[in-house]
């Protein structure tokens, strides 16, 4: 069994989701509407990470490695 879990930034919520901080999410998986700049996303947000979080499992490197 595998467990994915990272609660820093972790907060309730409830639908619907009103308007949301753009801080969040680690930057390497932080998902492509948070970088443009959405303030109106879902948890969607957390599938894109956790996609990113496997390709790096299985290329064995960041798929999209960011300092900024």
């Amino acid at each position: 069994m595998i467990k994915i879990a990272d609660f820093g930034l972790a907060r309730t919520f409830s639908m619907p989701m009103g308007k949301l901080t753009k801080d969040i999410a680690t930057l390497w998986y932080r998902a492509p509407e948070l970088m443009l700049g959405d303030d109106n996303y879902s948890i969607s947000i957390d599938m894109w990470a956790t996609g990113c979080i496997f390709a790096e499992m299985f290329l064995k490197r960041p798929l999209f490695p960011g300092e900024c």
